[in-house]
């Protein structure tokens, strides 16, 4: 199962001033892999405690396709953090979209925390009708009265290499320093 080990290391003049760690079962990844793996969550907690995994890779059939767009208060090319009122949301639905989100008209969006509002989850039987649904998704959502990077994942799911598949780690970072290239070059 999908897990994460983070930490914090505070350093002062070479002496080790705070460490934490958090350990935990990765909820993230079970949304989207368990549209098209049904992961056992009982499982992945044996297997965080030790215990073999109880089946092998054969075992797991992989069906359909699903992507996930991470909606940030944010502005889409600068990434500038944008607290303050929601004035209108209108959330995305259709078969095979899933919305996490705590947002609402009237919501206000602090300034104080990670820029996360939400994460949209698209599933099709293959990656085609994953894209096309997330297409939708990102078209009927509705945020008015603060910047989001909705228009972001809109151009992303209509780029070439995204949409051809394979891309790397790198893809995102390549692509805007390429616009932002583009747009030196403009002035």
């Amino acid at each position: 199962m999908p897990g994460r080990v983070e930490a914090l290391l505070v350093e002062e003049r070479e002496r080790r001033v705070a460490e934490s760690r958090r350990t935990r079962i990765e909820a993230d990844p079970l949304r989207y892999f368990g549209q098209v793996c049904e992961p056992d969550l009982q499982a992945a907690v044996g297997i965080a405690g030790g215990e073999r995994l109880p089946w092998t890779q054969n075992d797991i059939v992989i069906r359909g396709h699903a992507i996930e767009c991470r909606i940030n208060a944010e502005d889409p090319k600068g990434f500038i953090p944008s607290p303050g009122p929601v004035k209108l949301f209108h959330a995305p639905g259709g078969p095979g979209i899933r919305l996490d989100t705590h947002l609402y008209s009237g919501y206000t969006v602090p300034p104080y925390y990670d820029s996360m509002i939400g994460k949209v989850i698209a599933y099709g039987e293959d990656r085609d009708t994953a894209i096309a649904r997330m297409k939708n998704a990102l078209s009927e959502m509705v945020v008015e009265g603060i910047s989001t990077n909705i228009p972001l994942h809109r151009e992303l799911m209509i780029d070439a290499k995204f949409v051809e598949g394979g891309t790397s780690i790198h893809y995102l970072e390549n692509k805007l320093a390429a616009r932002q290239a583009a747009v030196a070059e403009e002035s």
